[in-house]
């Protein structure tokens, strides 16, 4: 069920403290943000639930973070559970976007949120550095197989 406007006006990220581990809560007012979009207090909840989402939204409206919070919660809970299994470091994301430049954003976007917990979940651009398509489809087995628990990548150049 969509959320409206006056709906995410009347929540805050604290609301989630139940379901949002509080470092990134802690990363999210850094950052300024103190309430979600109506994207996002459609979206996060979802999400946290395991189910699929199709977002389609204005620019600047929140979606990256839709989808990276909830994402960077599903790391968090997964290395905690597997924690007493020591399970080693694997890819448990990977974030496909069109374009190298969205792949920095989005991977800065990542980086600002694991300020709090950037020791226990690690992200890699796997089209950083690379010119060329080919370089960048190259990259992308070393990024999987590299302990990294999350991968952004972009297949254009």
């Amino acid at each position: 069920m969509p959320v409206t406007a006056q709906d995410a006006d009347d929540l805050n990220f604290a609301s989630f403290a139940h379901t949002i581990d509080s470092r990134i809560l802690r990363a999210l007012a850094d950052l300024g943000f103190a309430r979600p979009t109506p994207v996002q207090a459609t979206a996060i909840p979802l999400a946290l639930e395991g189910r699929d989402i199709l977002a389609r939204a204005r620019t600047g409206s929140g979606k990256t973070a839709a989808y990276c919070i909830p994402l960077i919660q599903k790391i968090l809970s997964a290395k905690s559970a597997s924690a007493q299994a020591q399970a080693p470091a694997t890819t448990r994301g990977l974030v496909l976007v069109p374009t190298r430049e969205l792949a920095e954003q989005v991977t800065g976007h990542m980086n600002g949120l694991l300020v709090y917990c950037a020791r226990e979940v690690a992200v890699v651009n796997a089209a950083s550095g690379a010119t060329t398509h080919l370089q960048t489809c190259a990259r992308l087995p070393s990024c999987l197989s590299a302990q990294s628990e999350l991968v952004v990548f972009s297949a254009c150049c």
